[in-house]
């Protein structure tokens, strides 16, 4: 049976991100907005998953930069992302 999982359930377990999806192939992404980085990383965002959940399968992840655009999206803005699905 798959797992159903939504931004705010993430939220009740402490795990805050900007935007999260289900992309086409049935992965999650979640992705944090960064200007600078002040410590925060991609790994750190899959680590506090890894600890929240036991079976959970981290696909991706990393940092995509971009030059400041105002008003751009968060996925064509500066941010980590972490793709990851459930075994």
């Amino acid at each position: 049976m798959e797992r159903k999982l939504k931004k705010e359930d993430l939220s009740d377990l402490g795990i805050f991100v900007d935007t999260f999806g289900k992309k086409r192939n049935g992965n999650y992404i979640v992705r944090n907005e960064f200007y600078y980085r002040m410590g925060r990383s991609a790994e750190k965002i899959a680590e506090s998953l890894k600890d929240k959940f036991s079976d959970i399968n981290i696909v991706d992840m990393g940092e995509n930069w971009k030059s400041f655009r105002g008003g751009a999206s968060v996925a064509n803005s500066s941010h980590f992302y972490v793709e990851f699905n459930f075994n």
